[in-house]
């Protein structure tokens, strides 16, 4: 099982925000394998988005998203 991290989702940490990634622009992405996200683990083929708000960084995962046993992860959005 995949570990996804800060940089592998937003890049290197510079203290600068990057404005055009905003969630009215943010693509859906999905994943490649089953992945653990912050203790939560998401099955392959879940979607999910990358975007960063004025003060932090979100991903949100998509409603229809399960976790590798077929259940319903216990959250879809997570903010940095």
């Amino acid at each position: 099982m995949k570990i996804m991290t800060w940089h592998e989702l937003f890049g290197a940490i510079t203290g600068k925000r990057n404005p055009k990634r905003t969630l009215t622009n943010a693509k859906w992405q999905v994943l490649n394998e089953d992945t653990n996200f912050e203790g939560i683990s998401y099955a392959k083929g879940s979607r999910f988005k990358v975007w960063e708000g004025s003060d932090f960084g979100y991903v949100g995962f998509a409603p229809e998203s399960k976790t590798p046993e077929g259940n319903t992860p216990g959250k879809f959005l997570h903010k940095f």
